[in-house]
């Protein structure tokens, strides 16, 4: 035991939960690297499926004006 241990016992007085807590992800951290990327994956597909059904609703509209001044011109 380390002449410090002696002196000041209470640093050594760590609840094993807790420990075991901080440790895990360290344990495997191939194991959170692949969560946090399935993660941004799933952000990423969401974010393109968003975007692809506003370019849908973009063109529909840009269609419907298209038509609007047709009808225009033939009057």
């Amino acid at each position: 035991m380390p002449l410090f241990a002696k002196r000041y016992p209470i640093l050594f007085i760590i609840p094993k939960k807790s420990v075991f807590r901080f440790v895990s992800p360290l344990r495997n951290p191939y194991l959170n690297i692949a969560k946090l990327q399935s993660l941004e994956d799933a952000k990423q597909e969401k974010h393109n499926e968003v975007k692809s059904m506003v370019e849908e609703e973009e063109w529909e509209w840009e269609e419907e004006e298209e038509e609007e001044e047709e009808k225009k011109e033939e009057w």
